[in-house]
Parts: C-alpha cells; structure tokens; sequence
C-alpha cells in the first residue's frame, strides 16, 4: 500500500512540474485515431489523423526591481534603476523599448537623451534585447539628472518592452502559427497589446550635510592649559567642526575652508585631528579642546597664510565627523 501511494505522489508531482512548461510555437502536434473491425472472419482497419501547429502564446512582464525609490544628488551621472524583463511566451522573442523621460506629473526629467538601458554585462541593449522563451533577463536603466533640481523633488521615466507582435486575424488556423497576446496591463499600455511597461522613479535626497563651528581656549599664557584660561595675546584656540551627513547617499570629497582672523597667527596652526563615526555631537571645552574621539586621522592643511584648506575625504550617509585645529592668538 505504501508503495502505491508513493508511486501516486510521484506521478501527481511530475503532472505539476510538467504544467509549468510551454510546448514551443510552431510545434506540430499530431494525433491518428483506428478503428478495427472483421468482415469475414479478416480483421480489417481504417484509420485517420488530425494535426494541429501550436500558437505563439505572446506573454511578457516588465517589473522595477529596484525595491522602492532611487535617490540621487543633483548634476548625478548615470543614476541607476533595476528593472527584470521576463518573456512568458512560448517562443524566443526581440523586444525593442521605447523610454518616456518626460511623464507626466512629476517634477523634473532627466537630463535630454541622457537614458540608456544595459544588460547584466554592461551591454547597451537601448536598441532591443532578444529574451529566451520562459527566461528572465536583468535591465539596468541609467539617466543623467540635471543640476538646479531640489531636495524631495521626483523625476518618472517609464519604460515598454515592445515584442512587435499582434493578434492573428480571423479563426484560428490549425495549419499555421497563429499569434495569441496575452500580457497584461503595464503603467501606461492596456493588457493584450504585446506590451509591457513600467515606471521608475528617482527622488532628489532630501537631506544634506549639516555643519557648525565651535571656538574654545585651550591656554595663556598666564592660567597655562585650564579651563580659566582667556583669549589674550599668546593663547591657543581650539576649533572645532561638526559635520553631519544626514542623508541617505555617501558624501565625497568633503573639503573645509576657513578664513582665519588677522588677530590669530596662521603659520601656528596645529594639530590638525579628524575623528570619524562620532556617536554624538561635536564639542569644543576651554582648557580641553576637542573631546570627542572616534577613528582619528590627521589630513593636512594645503591652505597658506591665513587661508585654511582641509580636505577630510568621504562620509558615509548618516555619519558624523569632528575636524578640529589649535592656532594662536597674535
């Protein structure tokens, strides 16, 4: 018994995998029916067939994969959106595309023209792709976004997949391949049309990177190193910049410029410290300097004179640094 309702789930498990599969456009399917009979005692037969081709089941889906939103910076090169093309037809099909940068109801396009799609091996397929029968291909779509856009501001493109098909007029033809559309509806072409269409979006980031400056005396000449100590002639101030990337983009090539007073000594200039991945905010004690501490670092000043040029690299989206620098007063 055991076995036999073993032998009865394996058959039932092979009849649903086997439904998965499309029999292929323009294969031949023939069936022959006999009939037997006697006359005479001579056992006679006649018999017949029918053949039919199968049809060209038109069937394809284009999806964002991108998971949500794409942010992006203004004047950004090349944004990057993700979408999976999927052929669910019965044959091997080309699939041209058309890109609509300039849908409606958002608020900026990308730059004109900029748009162009990719296949997973940074192949330039804007022209069309050629999709296996029942396979998925990945489409990367990259647009340049234009300088002067705002933060929160949102730019659509949308894009079709055209397989170029249509439906066979008339019966159908059991001698011939005839067409069958049957995609559904996509953002902007209706269901049954060979088409497919999906929207990507890009969304300016509305953050930023926030940033402040704090002053503090670390000694005179009179009180030495000591939170009494006063800004005089000879002292050492302290300066510290709190740097905050609020965002949800890495911040790169973060540099900080300073114009120091004619009353401090520029050529004193000291102790240049970067603390990265600060957990809180930056601060700046007289007699102490800057006490917070993180991953310290020590970029140079490339500025001269009075004119100070630190460049402190990347930060990550989220994170915080601590720049600070000791110069005297003159």
């Amino acid at each position: 018994m055991k076995r036999l309702l073993l032998w009865v789930y394996i058959c039932l498990f092979s009849i649903v995998e086997q439904s998965y599969a499309l029999t292929t456009a323009g294969t031949l399917i023939n069936n022959q029916a006999t009939v037997t009979y006697e006359v005479n005692g001579n056992t006679l037969s006649a018999s017949d067939s029918v053949a039919y081709t199968v049809d060209y089941l038109v069937d394809l889906i284009l999806v964002n994969s991108n998971g949500g939103n794409t942010n992006v910076v203004a004047g950004e090169s090349q944004a990057s959106i993700m979408f999976q093309l999927k052929n669910e037809g019965n044959k091997d099909q080309f699939y041209t595309f058309i890109l609509d940068e300039n849908a409606i109801g958002d608020n900026f396009d990308p730059i004109a023209n900029s748009c162009q799609l990719f296949d997973s091996s940074n192949n330039d397929i804007t022209a069309g792709i050629s999709v296996a029968q029942e396979s998925t291909v990945t489409i990367e779509l990259r647009c340049d976004i234009p300088t002067g856009v705002n933060s929160g501001n949102i730019g659509d493109v949308i894009i079709t997949a055209d397989s170029g098909q249509n439906n066979t007029v008339g019966s159908d033809n059991p001698n011939s391949e005839d067409i069958v559309l049957a995609d559904g509806t996509g953002v902007t072409d209706s269901d049954h049309d060979g088409k497919y269409s999906s929207k990507g979006r890009y969304v300016v980031d509305s953050s930023n990177v926030d940033f402040q400056k704090l002053s503090c005396v670390l000694s005179d000449p009179i009180n030495g190193v000591s939170p009494t100590a006063q800004v005089r002639s000879g002292a050492v101030m302290v300066y510290v910049f709190d740097i905050h990337n609020t965002g949800v983009l890495q911040a790169d090539d973060l540099t900080v410029t300073d114009t120091l007073s004619t009353l401090l000594n520029g050529s004193t200039l000291s102790n240049i410290r970067l603390e990265s991945n600060v957990p809180t905010t930056c601060n700046c004690l007289n007699g102490q300097g800057n006490t917070i501490t993180g991953i310290s670092s020590s970029p140079s000043n490339t500025g001269s004179g009075q004119n100070v040029l630190i460049n402190i690299g990347s930060l990550a989206a989220n994170t915080r640094a601590c720049l600070s620098f000791e110069v005297t007063v003159q």
